[in-house]
Formats: structure tokens, sequence, C-alpha cells
């Protein structure tokens, strides 16, 4: 078992693809629509679903951003702040359609609205964690973290 860990495992370049795409659909993508739903709602926002939210976001960039540095741990957090992401914002989805009092056709165009980002958000987990636990990459990250030892 020691062998494997004394060659030098490279790189695998789909890291870099991959954070950056949860970087853009979570960070940027998210964050956009979640800055316009809290512009165009009428009344208070509670605060913890804005604290919720922001703070799933930021930690879920952050945790991609160190997942690029290659620290086992990272991918861990990686893939649990990417679900944890993306069960609220299906929480987010379900708890807005409950309470939504719109005619069908306008309920239609506001669903069209909701369900793109849920289906961006959804592909890109499914992407991290297929990525994320592949034999190759999971070595990658055991490597690492055993040169650092």
């Amino acid at each position: 078992m020691d062998n494997q860990f004394e060659r030098n495992i490279q790189k695998p370049v789909g890291i870099y693809a991959v954070c950056i795409a949860i970087i853009l659909a979570h960070g940027g993508i998210q964050f956009l629509y979640y800055y316009r739903d809290f512009m165009l709602l009428e009344g208070d926002i509670p605060f913890t679903i804005t604290f919720v939210s922001l703070f799933l976001l930021g930690f879920n960039v952050a945790t991609a951003i160190w997942a690029i540095y290659g620290d086992n741990l990272s991918r861990i957090c990686l893939l649990i702040f990417d679900s944890l992401n993306v069960l609220w914002f299906v929480f987010l989805v379900i708890i807005s359609i409950a309470y939504s009092e719109t005619q069908n056709l306008e309920f239609l165009k506001i669903l069209t609205i909701i369900f793109r980002p849920l289906v961006i958000s959804i592909v890109v987990l499914c992407i991290c964690w297929y990525f994320f636990t592949k034999s190759e990459v999971v070595a990658y990250y055991r490597h690492i973290s055993k040169l650092e030892e």
C-alpha cells in the first residue's frame, strides 16, 4: 500500500473544471437568483432564510477554492456543502410553490423561472459527486494528504 503513495500522482485536470463550474453555478448564478428573488419579494424576508442561503453559498464557493489546492478534507467538505446547498435550494423552491397565490398561467411562468436554476444546481451536484468520487481523483487527494503528513 505504501508503494502506491510513493509514486507521483498527477493532479486531474477535471478538478479545475468542476470547481470552476461550482463557483459559477452556485457562487455566481445562484447568488444572482437569490438577490433577484429577495428584491422582488414583497414584505420582510426572515433573517434565518437570508443567512442560511448566503452562508451555504459562501461556504460552497470557499470549499471549491480549497479543493483546487488538493486537500482531502476539502473534497469531503465540498461534497457535503454542495449537497446541503442544493437541498436548501430545493427546500426554498418547495416553500415558494406552496405559498404562492397566483393564477395557473402565471404559476407556470413562475415555475419555469424557478426550475432553471434548480436544474443547473442539480446537474452541477451530480457532476461534482461523479467526479470527486472517481477512484483516480480520490487517489490523488489521498496522495496529497499523505505527503502533507
